[in-house]
């Protein structure tokens, strides 16, 4: 005869539950926006692909230094190092942090899938 087991019943209806909701629900991570990808030290590397023509974008900021990207110690387009006048007097990150930064960021750019040495 066959036992019922009410816990595993439960266990399982909400298993099939949370796979049907992850299932239907899109998956909208870096898509149209910019999301958290990776952390290198002190450093946050965000990716953004356009939904419209499939171009990744990314950008790397310290996020201790601000709440929005544009008031972060950043790197801008050409991977220079940006220090608002605010934090003058902070010091300057290492050429070797700023040099995994730049690969990290390079590596991003890359494409859709994200792959570190």
């Amino acid at each position: 005869m066959y036992k019922k087991r009410p816990l595993f019943n439960i266990f399982r209806v909400a298993t099939y539950g949370l796979i049907t909701l992850a299932l239907t629900r899109p998956s909208e991570a870096g898509l149209g926006y910019y999301s958290n990808l990776i952390s290198v030290k002190d450093w946050v590397i965000e990716r953004k692909i356009d939904v419209n023509t499939n171009e990744v974008k990314c950008r790397a900021s310290v996020v201790r230094y601000g709440s929005w990207f544009s008031a972060r110690v950043r790197l801008d387009r050409n991977n220079n190092l940006i220090l608002p006048l605010r934090y003058s007097g902070i010091s300057k990150p290492s050429d070797e942090t700023l040099k995994e930064v730049k690969r990290s960021l390079k590596a991003c750019e890359e494409g859709v899938f994200f792959l570190m040495e």
